[in-house]
């Protein structure tokens, strides 16, 4: 009796894989939107009937910041599969005004076979465990490399890699590519997370991403959930940026709720109750807007990369 619904483009891994073959492999029906709407979504969740729907990137985020209305939780949706996790004051505010249930997971386009929540369990903010099958049994491995090219245990940080029926082959035309990932059958994702005593993993950015600030590493998303929790905050993005003493310093760019005001000295005191003093950003600018890719991520290779007239220095020591 399910429908599952997705308005992500189909030359993106996700709807094909788990909108399109997730409806044949389960005997769903699917309906396939023209693109994306946060103004019109649970519209055509009502229209079609639509009982699950797969988000990524700021979609999510995109639907709360419509006007809230009475009836915003009247819809037949009950799943929605997300990820990453938003942070759990976030996901019950989420499930809350809308009325369906949120599962969260990681994947990507190398393999579209990687972690989930496992059923019964909410361990909000995190990737979920290696997926397995249900019926074949355990065919995936994961494990987590630091950078001295160890596995790490529990509380641990370090590059994912996985090993499962479901990996590429290789990147078409592009064997050194190829072999910089796939090494002995595993895939090195790219992405850095921290182990969990449960078996889960909690995403901690991307490997490239990473900013090295005054001899440490730090992860951009942890910055940016902190600023997200600002009531003045609709979205941001931390970025770093080049310093005159070497490595990186931290940068962000917000957009704020409209009618809100916030000075960028009093968002830095917020943020600096939240996070490591190496963590708090040294600049802040403001926009209107954040770029965001085709399937709603921030592109952030879309923002300055170096200084800019229109930030605001608020560390100049």
């Amino acid at each position: 009796d399910d429908i599952l619904m997705t308005s992500l483009p189909l030359f993106h891994i996700n709807a094909p894989a788990y909108s399109t073959l997730g409806s044949i492999a389960a005997g769903a029906g699917l309906v396939v939107l023209p693109r994306f709407s946060a103004s019109t979504f649970i519209d055509s969740a009502r229209e079609y009937g639509a009982t699950e729907f797969n988000a990524i990137g700021a979609m999510i985020e995109i639907l709360m910041r419509q006007p809230e209305k009475d009836d915003d939780a009247d819809n037949p949706l009950r799943l929605c599969y997300t990820g990453p996790a938003p942070p759990k004051e976030r996901h019950l505010e989420i499930e809350e005004r809308f009325g369906f249930r949120i599962v969260s997971g990681y994947a990507l386009s190398e393999t579209p076979y990687a972690t989930i929540w496992r059923r019964g369990t909410r361990p909000y903010g995190t990737l979920g465990s290696v997926r397995q099958h249900p019926r074949l049994g355990e065919i995936n491995q994961g494990r987590v490399i630091g950078d001295d090219g160890k596995e790490v245990g529990v509380g641990g940080s370090g590059e994912l890699e996985l090993k499962n029926p479901a990996i590429m082959l290789g990147y078409y035309n592009m064997p050194e590519e190829t072999d910089k990932v796939l090494v002995d059958g595993w895939l090195k994702t790219g992405d850095i997370v921290e182990v969990n005593d449960d078996e889960t993993f909690t995403f901690l950015g991307r490997k490239k991403e990473l900013i090295r600030r005054r001899g440490e590493n730090l992860s951009p998303l942890e910055v940016q959930d902190a600023l997200e929790v600002h009531p003045a905050v609709v979205e941001a993005a931390v970025v770093g940026v080049p310093s005159d003493l070497s490595e990186e310093e931290i940068k962000a760019f917000v957009v704020l709720k409209e009618g809100e005001s916030v000075t960028m000295a009093e968002l830095r005191e917020f943020v600096a109750g939240k996070l490591a003093k190496f963590k708090v950003p040294r600049y802040f600018e403001v926009l209107d807007d954040l770029p965001h890719t085709p399937t709603g991520r921030i592109a952030k290779h879309e923002l300055p990369s170096e200084r800019t007239a229109t930030e605001e220095d608020l560390d100049p020591q």
